[in-house]
C-alpha cells in the first residue's frame, strides 16, 4: 500500500508538471519575443487559462515557482530582460507568499536591467546619460513590482529597504525613501539601524527638528558601552544646532 501511494503520488506530480508545461507554453512564447505584451500577473493568468495552471498545480504551485526562478536565474545569467521579466512574472504568480522572489526580482530590474542596455553591459562617458535614462526608467519598473509585493506584505521591513534603496540609487528620490523608513520606524520593535537611517534621510530632506525627535527617541536604547552611543550624542548636538539656525 505505501509503494502503490508513491506511484499514486510520483504519478500525479508528474502529471501536473506534464499540464504545467502544456499550459505555461503561451507564457514561454511572450518571454521568447523581443517585446512581451505585458507582464502583469493578471496578463499571465489570464494567458494560461483564468489561473487553470494553479488549479492543475495545488499544493506544486511553489515548487513549480522555484523551477521557474531557477529559469529566471538562465535568463539573468543570459541578459535577456524579456525572458528573465518573463520568468520572475511566472515565479511570483506561482508562489506570491515567496517574499524573496518581489525584493529579488524588484533589485535585478532597477539594478541589472539598465547595464543590460548598454554595450558591453558597461557606461562610458557616451552613454552616461543614456544610463541615467535607463536607471530612471527600470527604476520606476522596479519600484511598481515591488509595490505589488508589498500589498501582500505590507509593511514589510525588507520589501520597504530594498523599495528606498531603489528610489534612491535610481531617481534620487529621498522622498520615498523617508516614507519607507517612516512606516518601518513607526513599529514597536523597530532597530537601531532603521531609526539611525529614517534620521539621516531626514537631515537630508532638510527635516532638522524630526530628525531631532528619531535620534532621541533612540538614543537611550543604545547600550552604554556600545561605540554607537557617543556619535549618536554628537549628532544629536550637531542637529539641535540645526534646528535653532533654521528658527532665524
Amino acid at each position: 500500500m505505501f509503494a502503490l501511494e508513491i506511484l499514486r503520488r510520483a504519478l500525479l506530480f508528474a502529471a501536473a508538471f506534464a499540464a504545467a508545461g502544456f499550459l505555461t507554453r503561451p507564457i514561454l512564447e511572450e518571454a521568447s519575443s523581443p517585446t512581451p505584451k505585458s507582464q502583469s500577473q493578471e496578463t499571465l493568468k489570464a494567458a494560461i487559462g483564468v489561473g487553470t495552471i494553479f488549479e492543475v498545480l495545488g499544493g506544486y504551485a511553489s515548487i513549480a515557482a522555484d523551477f521557474a526562478w531557477i529559469k529566471g536565474y538562465i535568463d539573468w545569467t543570459k541578459k535577456d530582460i524579456s525572458s528573465c521579466t518573463a520568468s520572475m512574472e511566472l515565479a511570483v504568480a506561482l508562489d506570491p507568499q515567496m517574499k524573496q522572489f518581489w525584493r529579488d526580482a524588484a533589485a535585478i530590474i532597477a539594478f541589472d536591467y539598465p547595464y543590460w542596455q548598454l554595450p558591453g553591459g558597461r557606461a562610458n562617458a557616451e552613454s552616461v546619460e543614456k544610463l541615467h535614462m535607463l536607471k530612471v526608467l527600470y527604476g520606476r519598473e522596479g519600484l511598481k513590482f515591488i509595490d505589488r509585493g508589498l500589498k501582500i506584505f505590507p509593511g514589510d521591513d525588507s520589501l520597504l529597504i530594498q523599495k528606498a534603496s531603489i528610489a534612491i540609487s535610481n531617481l534620487d528620490d529621498y522622498k520615498i525613501a523617508e516614507e519607507c523608513y517612516r512606516i518601518m520606524s513607526e513599529k514597536s520593535d523597530a532597530p537601531i539601524y532603521i531609526l539611525r537611517r529614517y534620521a539621516a534621510i531626514l537631515m537630508r530632506n532638510g527635516k532638522f527638528a524630526e530628525a531631532l525627535k528619531v535620534l532621541e527617541c533612540m538614543y537611550p536604547q543604545i547600550p552604554d558601552d556600545s561605540p554607537l552611543k557617543p556619535k549618536i550624542r554628537e549628532q544629536i548636538r550637531t542637529t539641535r544646532g540645526l534646528v535653532e539656525k533654521s528658527k532665524i
